[in-house]
């Protein structure tokens, strides 16, 4: 008996060690296992702040890049419209183009490398987004003797709901690459639709890439053709846009025989907006407020509003454009948003306070003023360097109020549910108005686009001022 206790207790003892020493390497592994995760946690902070540093860094150097770029294609537009048969001034204009778009190529890259880039959807015109295109690249391509062609399909909508800015970026580099790489004979941008699908296809008769090669071109800063310009970051970034807006891109290419690159991307056809604005050179004249810091660019904005006959009141301080707007008005102002003294931010916040409903745009040659939201006091935005077409159209956007019929009822009714943003609420209860056909078709048509946007001052503006 006593030989069996005495056996169990060795036993006991032994699994007892054995169950110390288990738990003491689990402890050990375990305590390596922390090590080990916060030494990982570590590294990620680095790099996710290497990458925000990286992120920062070619912001502000884009900034500073488009400061003397607004300038040179600002003026460049300016002296085209004076010799519009100049091709000095469209050389200048077209590689100003250039030089922006490789900005915009190395900013997109950081932002794809950060995981930060956001599509913007919105409803456009594809036909004329085509058109634009077709008109950059056709002067190119006959410029080096090639033949161009630019046709699309008979059933492509015309209106459609996408990104444009990144749909323009693709197939901006795959137009740019196709005529780079092509010497002799043709370049054709061809564009089918079929099944709500809509195929972009660029064929070139240019040099090919090599099938051992064709992997390689989609890897950002590979340049198979060293004595090409570029940076390499083309089709990673159209490739890595496709991706995101839910389309594929694909490549077939014959060495010395030329390449196809073909973008597919469902766009389903919507219907036209209600009151598109026709914007000309004939706008009514407008009463214009205009700060901007750097001289030149303010130098630059007035001139294009003074061709369109507006009257502008220009401030490279806004201090003073404070001053003035209290005692005068105008029916709209244009901020530029990195000013010393006082952002535009700001001076917007400023105009609301002191009760100024006027809508505001704002400028910036720095992309990540964009997408600031919240900041709540301006209802248009456009990026450096400034084209007049786009600031035409923008300014005619927020200056034009389409008329509109409601009774006070109706009329309290949207502004209480404006005051609270309930933008949701305000679709619906002008579609029951519609079906009860108490407000008409034209009035809801033109509410609808600004309540989609929330554009609560375009508006308040509309709401007050309808009549019944």
């Amino acid at each position: 008996m006593d030989w069996v206790l005495g056996t169990l207790v060795m036993v006991l003892l032994g699994c007892c060690t054995a169950l110390f020493v288990l738990l003491h390497k689990k402890h050990a592994s375990f305590e390596r296992a922390k090590q080990l995760l916060s030494q990982s946690q570590q590294a990620l902070e680095k790099s996710e702040h290497a990458s925000d540093a990286k992120s920062r860094y070619l912001s502000g150097l884009s900034h500073e890049l488009r400061t003397p770029l607004n300038v040179i294609m600002g003026h460049a537009q300016l002296l085209e419209q004076k010799e519009p048969n100049n091709p000095a001034y469209q050389l200048i204009k077209h590689n100003g183009e250039h030089l922006n778009h490789l900005i915009e190529s190395l900013l997109s890259h950081a932002a794809m490398e950060a995981g930060k880039i956001k599509l913007h959807q919105e409803l456009f015109d594809l036909h004329e987004v085509l058109k634009q295109i077709g008109h950059m690249f056709q002067p190119m391509a006959e410029k080096k003797g090639l033949v161009w062609t630019h046709e699309y399909s008979e059933q492509l909508p015309q209106w459609v709901k996408a990104d444009p800015q990144r749909l323009k970026q693709i197939l901006i580099n795959l137009l740019s690459n196709a005529i780079k790489f092509t010497t002799t004979g043709h370049v054709t941008f061809r564009i089918n639709y079929r099944s709500q699908v809509a195929s972009f296809e660029v064929t070139d008769s240019g040099s090919g890439i090599k099938e051992q090669n064709q992997g390689d071109i989609f890897t950002p800063f590979e340049r198979l053709n060293n004595t090409a310009p570029g940076t390499g970051l083309g089709l990673p970034i159209a490739q890595s846009l496709s991706t995101l807006m839910g389309g594929e891109l694909s490549v077939k290419s014959q060495w010395q025989k030329g390449s196809t690159f073909t973008l597919k991307l469902m766009l389903a056809p919507q219907p036209a907006p209600p009151n598109r604005l026709q914007v000309n050179n004939q706008q009514p004249s407008l009463s214009l407020l205009v700060v901007d810091d750097n001289p030149s660019h303010l130098e630059i904005t007035s001139a294009f509003l003074a061709q369109d006959k507006h009257q502008v009141f220009a401030f490279t301080s806004a201090t003073k454009a404070l001053e003035h707007m209290s005692s005068h008005q105008v029916d709209l102002c244009l901020l530029d948003i990195n000013m010393p003294e006082m952002s535009g931010w700001d001076l917007a916040t400023a105009l609301r306070t002191a009760g100024k409903q006027i809508p505001i745009i704002m400028l910036s040659g720095n992309p990540k003023d964009q997408i600031k939201s919240e900041h709540q006091n301006h209802q248009g935005y456009l990026s450096k360097p400034l084209k007049q077409s786009a600031l035409r159209e923008c300014i005619a956007q927020f200056t034009t109020t389409p008329h509109i019929q409601l009774n006070l009822s109706q009329q309290a009714t949207l502004n209480r549910l404006l005051e609270i943003k309930h933008f949701k609420g305000m679709e619906k209860q002008l579609q029951q108005w519609l079906a009860k056909q108490t407000i008409k078709q034209n009035s809801y048509n033109a509410l609808m686009p600004f309540i989609e946007k929330k554009n609560t001052q375009q508006l308040l503006s509309m709401i007050n001022n309808a009549n019944e």
